[in-house]
């Protein structure tokens, strides 16, 4: 399994460079912290159909500071991922269980 970690710092300026590179990569997680995120950009505008994505931008309502944060995991469909959203704390963090599909 090979997993890529950034902090992206504000992905919206990025998302075509994103959708590119992932196209091609040979990841099958792919981890992204402060992305500064909303509802605006689409998951699919960053990621090709063979990736499901996870995400937790921020919400304003929930955390004073209005800009940054938010945190995203890509995961290929190769495996199946059982979002685990019970397990969220009140900051932005992800959790699921990965199962590989054979």
């Amino acid at each position: 399994m090979d997993i890529y970690y950034q902090n992206v710092n504000r992905i919206r300026t990025k998302v075509t460079d994103i959708y590119l590179n992932t196209m091609n990569c040979n990841f099958d997680i792919i981890c992204f912290t402060e992305t500064n995120l909303n509802e605006s950009v689409h998951d699919s505008e960053m990621f090709a159909s063979h990736f499901n994505v996870f995400r937790r931008d921020r919400h304003t309502t929930c955390i004073t500071k209005y800009d940054g944060g938010g945190v995203l995991i890509a995961v290929r469909d190769s495996f199946n991922v059982i979002r685990q959203a019970n397990w969220d704390s009140a900051v932005e963090d992800l959790w699921g269980t990965l199962i590989r599909l054979i």
